[in-house]
């Protein structure tokens, strides 16, 4: 990666920021990821001192949604996950800002993960706004921060994105034979 085809100098300033992120550890479990289940995320916000900080992120808590028509333009994306308190928590990323959310009750990390997609899982929502915080965040790219890496995707475009594991042709097939054994 270059920020310009002129300069050698850029190379050591992207270097920097790889590093300073830990993404010579972190982009290849993001790679990893999306092989075994078509899609994972990075996250790009600026840190207290106004440089970038990139998480690379677990596609089972995080999903994008593009605008209708577009498998490039991101309408809005969310993460959500259970906190050190056992709430699940939520943020909304929008090219407006962000809009942090917690649950009202608190959840066990385990229900939380078996309940997610079902009628089990329903939670009131309450504004989280850490202290220093405004609410919403303003955000300062204009732009949703969250970019889905995505493996063996078409060019049809889709809502929420999404690419299909490596081994995703075969998959039926391994299920009729698990099945037989079984």
């Amino acid at each position: 990666f270059r920020f310009s085809t002129s300069s050698t100098s850029s190379d050591a300033d992207l270097w920097a920021i790889f590093r300073r992120n830990h993404l010579t550890s972190d982009a290849p479990l993001a790679n990893l990821d999306a092989v075994k289940t078509g899609q994972s995320f990075a996250i790009v916000w600026p840190d207290a001192d106004g440089k970038a900080q990139i998480t690379m992120e677990d596609p089972s808590s995080v999903i994008v949604a593009y605008a209708a028509g577009s498998r490039r333009t991101r309408a809005a994306a969310l993460k959500r996950w259970v906190d050190d308190d056992g709430y699940v928590c939520a943020t909304v990323y929008l090219p407006s800002g962000l809009y942090k959310y917690r649950a009202a009750q608190k959840r066990s990390e385990a229900a939380y993960a078996g309940a997610m997609g079902t009628e089990a899982f329903r939670a009131s929502w309450v504004v989280r706004q850490p202290d220093g915080e405004a609410w919403p965040v303003p955000n300062p790219l204009g732009v949703v921060p969250v970019v889905e890496i995505r493996v063996n995707s078409t060019l049809k475009a889709s809502r929420f994105g999404g690419g299909r594991p490596q081994f995703w042709k075969v998959l039926t097939d391994q299920k009729r034979i698990n099945q037989t054994v079984m």
